[in-house]
Parts: structure tokens; sequence; C-alpha cells
């Protein structure tokens, strides 16, 4: 059995219809903040083998973490190349988003909670917070 079942997560708990998107207020101030989150439950048992995030211009990084510890699980960072953005001025244009390379127990039962972070200076219409994790099952789990 050397498959990974892929898991979708998402800040706002919809995937269809581009439920996704949700709006970032702005008016925040510099270097301010704005945090989305959403709580899950792990339905089975299995190792974490990969995670990689995706958030739109405006976005700091995305954090996947175990409620029990704490423990960080992946945190996927945007990276901006400078020149500005008509939006986001400050940051410059997104030019990628980091994954990580895992091996870290999943245990049935546990939760883990998304965390999708934006500037807060300016608005940022139709954000996004969503991240793919890749969990291997043993057989018979």
């Amino acid at each position: 059995h050397r498959f990974t079942t892929p898991y979708f997560f998402d800040v706002t708990g919809c995937w269809e219809n581009s439920a996704s998107l949700y709006d970032v207020p702005g008016g925040g101030g510099t270097a301010s903040v704005h945090t989305a989150t959403k709580t899950y439950t792990a339905q089975r048992s299995g190792t974490a083998v990969f995670a990689g995030g995706h958030i739109h211009a405006g976005g700091l990084n995305l954090n996947l973490t175990r409620d029990a510890t704490g423990e960080t699980y992946c945190t996927a960072t945007a990276s901006y190349a400078p020149g500005g953005h008509p939006n986001h001025p400050r940051l410059g244009q997104l030019q990628r988003v980091s994954s990580c390379q895992l091996h870290a127990r999943v245990n049935a039962g546990e939760t883990f909670t998304l965390r999708s972070r934006y500037d807060n200076e300016y608005p940022v219409l139709k954000a996004m917070g969503i991240m793919l994790a890749h969990i291997w099952h043993p057989p018979g789990s």
C-alpha cells in the first residue's frame, strides 16, 4: 500500500462554487495581520508525508497545527518579488508559496487547525486559504 490519500483543508470550511473565497477587510495599519481559521478532526490514523498551500496576493502564510500540542505540521510561506503590486505595494508580486515534506504521525480523533494569515494594511477581495495534505494510511487502518 504505497499510495497516499489527499486531504483538503479550507479556512472557510467550503470548497465548492467558489465558496473558498473570503475578504480581508484591510485598514489595520502597517504590519497588521488578518487571520482566518478552521479546525478539522482526523478521521483515520496515518503518517502525513507532504502538505502544500495556496493563498492569494497579500497572503503571508498558511499554518497547520496539531491542537493538543501546538505542534506545527506545516507552515507554507509566501515569497514576494520587489516591484509592488497594485493592491499590496509594500509586499510586491506574489511569486510562490512554500510546501512541506513531512514524516508526522496523525491519530484518528485528533484535531488540527488551519490558519490563513494575510497582510491587513490593504483590503484583499477574494482571499483564499487552502492546504492539501497527503497522508499515508497503513494497510487495514
